[in-house]
């Protein structure tokens, strides 16, 4: 009798203390944001820019019609033509017909018109032109057809499944066959952050200004992104409407070590599309924060052979390892496996000599490339035979 009252009383606890964590459970579950977080978007994201992290999502992965944000990936392509040095911001360009005559957002660009690079940029990020953006494609490729190609050959190299371009400015709607989406969006604005933060965000940030200053026909440009005038740290990305999109906004923020990437896609109003990009950069900086897991030239290990000098070299990492955590929390359960090679002949400082990994319940959760601290070269005979005698006199 006494036992089956002990187990009777066990079992009670049980169903009890489940009861409790369920609820729990629940609680906690519903304090992350839902769909309704954002409930006038039809799809949106949150990432943090170093680690790619996704914050909040709500239908990322849902086809739509990106509109002028499909210029992120034109801009993208821009950058990397002059950092190849194919073009330079100075470069004059002849403005064709074509792009002249192309409809849309427009600094009303004339045929024949000779404006240069940098100022078409300008254009391009911060009033949303689709002249200047045409005008820059055909600089850059030849033509619009063969500056779309590379879009979309990008977008392949980056492995973005969800996103198919056919022109560069984002006129043309899904039906046609353009389309992204929020998830792809956000990667996009990723890549071209992650190499070119600093020539993006120092036209992106500037909320007005001026072509053609010292002409009788001077032009105003005006942000198409308003939050960069109005929330202090805001300073980009990229806007998009077409009456058939709705309002779209790429946005970023940097603040407390993170730069964050908000998309919102197909909201009613530009007014509602703005209060939840800023919602939704709110949350991520209030909820989130950025740990340093390793530090700016950790060295990994020390390497040591007599047939190169110096005889013993540092492998380091050259950036820090970062994890996006909830504030308060760490990164638990983390192992490093790593993995690299010392050729003989020699080793330059820039030279990615392995990988150091980060591992977490048995999967990869950051990979990080391994340099060498000092340069080190092939040891001469004289180098080696001297190390010999070292070893055999003195240990």
């Amino acid at each position: 009798m006494k036992r089956r009252f002990v187990l009777i009383s066990v079992i009670l606890f049980i169903l009890i203390l489940s009861f409790f964590l369920i609820k729990l459970d629940k609680h906690v579950r519903a304090s992350e944001p839902g769909d309704d977080f954002v409930k006038e978007a039809k799809s949106a994201i949150l990432i943090e820019v170093n680690t790619g992290k996704i914050l909040y999502q709500k239908n990322a992965h849902e086809k739509r019609s990106p509109a002028s944000m499909t210029k992120i990936m034109a801009i993208y392509l821009v950058l990397e033509a002059i950092d190849k040095g194919q073009i330079k911001w100075d470069d004059v360009v002849t403005v064709s017909e074509h792009a002249a005559s192309y409809g849309g957002s427009q600094v009303y660009l004339e045929p024949g018109e000779k404006m240069t690079v940098e100022d078409l940029f300008k254009c391009m990020v911060i009033a949303s032109a689709n002249d200047a953006t045409i005008a820059l494609a055909e600089h850059v490729a030849g033509s619009e057809e063969l500056f779309v190609n590379r879009m979309n050959d990008k977008i392949k190299e980056w492995g973005l499944k969800d996103t198919v371009f056919i022109e560069p400015t984002g006129l043309a709607e899904i039906n046609e066959g353009h389309y992204s989406t929020a998830y792809d969006m956000a990667m996009m604005a990723r890549e071209l952050l992650k190499k070119y933060e600093e020539e993006t965000t120092k036209y992106s940030s500037i909320y007005e200004d001026y072509i053609r200053k010292d002409t009788p026909n001077p032009f105003w440009l005006v942000n198409t992104n308003k939050l960069v005038r109005h929330v202090p740290g805001i300073d980009g990305l990229k806007t998009g409407w077409t009456s058939s999109s709705g309002y779209n906004l790429t946005a970023t923020m940097k603040k407390q070590g993170m730069r964050l990437i908000s998309v919102i896609m197909g909201e009613a109003t530009s007014s509602q599309r703005n209060f939840d990009t800023v919602k939704l950069l709110n949350y991520g900086f209030s909820q989130y924060e950025a740990y340093e897991y390793r530090p700016k030239d950790y060295v990994v290990d020390v390497y040591e052979n007599l047939l190169i000098t110096p005889r013993k070299v540092k492998v380091i990492i050259k950036e820090p390892i970062v994890f996006i955590v909830k504030k308060g929390e760490k990164p638990e359960g983390l192992t490093e496996k790593y993995t690299y090679e010392i050729n003989r002949k020699g080793i330059r400082k820039d030279e990615v000599i392995g990988k150091l990994e980060i591992i977490q319940n048995n999967e990869v959760v950051y990979t990080a490339p391994l340099f060498v601290e000092e340069e080190c070269k092939k040891a001469n005979i004289f180098e080696v035979l001297n190390r010999l005698m070292k070893n055999i006199f003195f240990q």
